[in-house]
């Protein structure tokens, strides 16, 4: 038989401790925000639709004598489409500073938005001048169309920002009104967004009034939107619309948002074509009552029913920015092609134009993404 082991004394048996574990210190770690795909498919969607908006701007500059198309190209480029992608911009800048510092974040910037933007204006603006040229007449070669320009400000002079425009208010926005918001994050100037509240609706409604007074302020190059009103349609997705607190309440409010947005647009709709005569300073009221609230009600509807990342709409938010810096070229390029195929039907043309635009846009993305040194030029993610 095995004998039992000995007992030990009560006093030397091992006793259960109630007291407290030393603390140990945790670095803080950020919490990673989760993708908010909605707005990357906003953009993507806006990127696509440029297309049939700058093919009608090209039949307007090749075939200035058409008042349709010109209506036409006004009803395409509707002016909220560049208002809704600086909010966009504004809102996705929020991500970006909570897992970068300032100096990162401001180098990353000049790495995706600064060369590309110098890129494109060296290596596709021209070609889409050349095209337009050929449209008008010219019949030399492109080495002499570019060349004939002795000095770099008439090189400046012939070729027009065009769609770069945006990417350069993009990069001004960034520059300045990022710095602000790392002190708004530090509760130098304003509660961090988990200590917000919803903006009651009276006050979100009559944020349209900012971007109005800042319109036409520091008109620095041409284009659609002044960089004042860029700063303020940027800073209205950054300081804002980035508050969790007001995007749910728009969310569930979104039919009423809709609804609003679709009464401004005919009110200003009726102005901008003599329907409803509104004196001035009603009309451009109007004007951006409807931009806002549309903006609103996208936004609303985008979170609600588009916050997901399929296969084709993943490779669409790959390839949007990528197809922003291109299709213009290929606009142009098909343009060219279709006035020499269908020089007699104008509206043949264009639907030819449109048509050809988007497979050509696509597969120099496709071409250019699979060139390490293209890529990088042109901030273009590696195939995954």
């Amino acid at each position: 038989m095995k004998k039992k082991a000995p007992r030990r004394p009560a006093h030397s048996r091992p006793t259960l401790t109630t007291t407290p574990a030393k603390a140990t210190s945790i670095p803080s770690v950020r919490t990673a925000l989760p993708r908010q795909y909605y707005l990357d498919n906003l953009r993507w969607a806006i990127s696509l639709w440029l297309i049939p908006t700058h093919t009608f701007f090209f039949y307007v500059q090749a075939r200035s004598g058409n008042s349709s198309m010109f209506v036409l190209s006004n009803l395409a480029s509707l002016p909220l489409w560049m208002p809704l992608l600086l909010i966009i911009a504004g809102m996705s800048t929020v991500f970006s500073l909570k897992k970068r510092t300032l100096g990162v974040y401001l180098r990353e910037r000049a790495q995706k938005l600064l060369l590309p933007f110098v890129a494109t204006y060296v290596c596709v603006i021209p070609l889409s001048m050349y095209c337009l040229a050929r449209t008008r007449g010219y019949t030399d070669g492109f080495g002499h169309f570019l060349f004939s320009l002795s000095t770099l400000w008439g090189y400046i002079q012939n070729f027009p920002l065009l769609h770069l425009w945006f990417l350069a208010a993009l990069i001004i926005c960034s520059v300045t009104i990022a710095p602000l918001y790392k002190l708004y994050e530090q509760k130098v100037l304003l509660p961090k967004q988990s200590e917000r509240k919803p903006l009651p609706y009276p006050a979100l409604f009559l944020l349209f009034l900012l971007p109005l007074l800042a319109s036409g302020r520091l008109q620095i190059f041409e284009s659609f939107l002044s960089v004042g009103e860029s700063l303020v349609w940027f800073s209205l997705g950054l300081f804002v619309l980035s508050n969790p607190a007001t995007l749910a309440r728009m969310e569930k409010h979104r039919w009423i948002l809709l609804g609003v947005a679709v009464v401004a647009a005919v009110l200003s709709y009726s102005s901008l074509y003599a329907m409803l005569d509104f004196p001035p300073p009603f009309d451009r009221l109007f004007t951006f009552l409807h931009e806002w609230t549309a903006v609103l009600a996208l936004l609303a509807l985008g979170k609600r029913f588009w916050n997901g990342r399929g296969k084709w709409s993943g490779y669409l938010q790959d390839s949007s920015f990528a197809f922003y810096l291109f299709h213009f070229l290929f606009v142009f390029v098909a343009g060219l092609l279709s006035v020499r195929l269908i020089p007699d039907n104008i509206w043949l043309s264009c639907l030819l134009t449109i048509a050809l635009a988007y497979p050509l846009t696509f597969l120099f993305y496709e071409i250019v993404r699979r060139i390490p040194g293209l890529r990088f030029l042109f901030a273009i993610k590696p195939q995954s």
